[in-house]
């Protein structure tokens, strides 16, 4: 399955994000962050309580990676409802790196740490996910493996295309001693 199948694929499903069964032989180089959790936060966890909270969800399934607990009343209290065009609040759990291009972003995720990536898809304006990993193919595709905040499993991939489909990518890398508020 080539790019162009993929995204012909894409274009009729509910989400724009792909299951591992739906990737292309990918064996050339794969890094997936170590310690995943089995289950990730995702938006239908907190819609009693909040509205376009998906970078409030990104910023609680950062704290599950690194293993810290945090309330996510107090997350969102800081975070706020969407639409979020920055994770410059989420400097009160992590320090905060912009990343310009999938190099840096695979540098990071190299160095153990996740990263917050804004997404503009056909389906959705702009939509949080936490990048853990990704899938690179011989002839040098590139599939991002995400906690999507839909799907609990973590386990969903997004084809790289351009950085310009990206509205914003910062890791977030875990502070020593930082408060959870």
């Amino acid at each position: 399955m080539n790019l162009f199948h993929i995204l012909l694929h894409l274009v009729g499903k509910k989400s724009d994000f792909l299951r591992k069964e739906e990737l292309p032989p990918l064996a050339e180089h794969q890094l997936i962050l170590p310690k995943l959790p089995s289950r990730w936060f995702v938006t239908d966890d907190f819609k009693m309580t909040a509205k376009n909270h998906c970078a409030s969800v990104c910023v609680m399934n950062a704290l599950l990676y690194f293993g810290r607990k945090a309330a996510f009343s107090d997350v969102h209290a800081h975070i706020k409802n969407g639409p979020v065009l920055s994770m410059r609040k989420a400097r009160l759990w992590f320090c905060l790196h912009k990343i310009r291009s999938t190099q840096q972003l695979n540098e990071q995720l190299s160095n153990g740490n996740p990263c917050a990536l804004m997404l503009s898809t056909p389906r959705h304006e702009w939509h949080w996910v936490l990048v853990v990993g990704y899938l690179k193919s011989p002839d040098g595709q590139q599939f991002l493996r995400i906690a999507d905040g839909w799907h609990s499993n973590g386990e969903r991939y997004v084809p790289i295309l351009h950085e310009h489909d990206w509205i914003s990518c910062v890791t977030l890398e875990e502070k020593k001693k930082s408060p959870i508020p």
